[in-house]
């Protein structure tokens, strides 16, 4: 189950790990794959897995990789978690399912308008104000992330790898680039005549 995500207050590492420990808790042979900037800013990772007892259940990369080493490590991946707090476009969302991988993601903010399933999305248990703008920031349950990967599980299941793949791939395929750059010469275009 993989993560990608910066080590910033906006992404809720704290839920990505103690969602892992639900499935674990169910009896699911689950392996983490967390790649971050840097192990402590605003979480402690090390202190992530050690309190959730995920000690040689989950590795934790950091170093830059290419496109292609990055959607290659996706590609192990069953399944990923997008734990942001209300991100506008999450690039990891996209790269997840250009990569064929399904990525589950809270009900709330733009990311929920990437990820192509509802029932992908996992619930908004309530609202709480955050830093000196008060921000709104959604509170998810582990619980409820637990049961989102085991949705994806059972259609995986279903559907097929090969076929749930290219799902994935076609629910982003209106921004890759061959299809966005046509449209943005003509803006572009568009703004120079006038």
């Amino acid at each position: 189950i993989g993560c990608v995500a910066t080590n910033q207050p906006r992404k809720d590492l704290g839920l990505y790990f103690q969602a892992l420990r639900a499935l674990q808790d169910r009896g699911l042979p689950v392996y983490g794959w967390l790649h971050t900037d840097v192990l402590t800013k605003a979480w402690s990772v090390i202190q992530l897995v050690e309190d959730c007892g995920l000690q040689k259940r989950v590795t934790v990369s950091t170093a830059a990789y290419t496109d292609r080493q990055l959607a290659l490590l996706y590609q192990r991946c069953s399944v990923t978690i997008a734990p942001g707090l209300g991100e506008g476009f999450g690039y990891p969302i996209v790269e997840s399912l250009a990569s064929g991988v399904p990525v589950v993601h809270g009900d709330f903010g733009g990311g929920r308008e990437l990820v192509p399933r509802r029932e992908w999305r996992f619930p908004v248990r309530e609202l709480r104000l955050e830093g000196i703008y008060g921000q709104k920031r959604p509170v998810f349950r582990a619980e409820d992330v637990a049961n989102a990967v085991e949705r994806v599980w059972h259609w995986q299941d279903e559907i097929g790898a090969e076929t749930g793949g290219e799902y994935c791939r076609g629910a982003v395929a209106h921004l890759d680039w061959v299809a966005l750059w046509p449209r943005w010469r003509a803006w572009v275009r568009q703004g120079l005549e006038g």
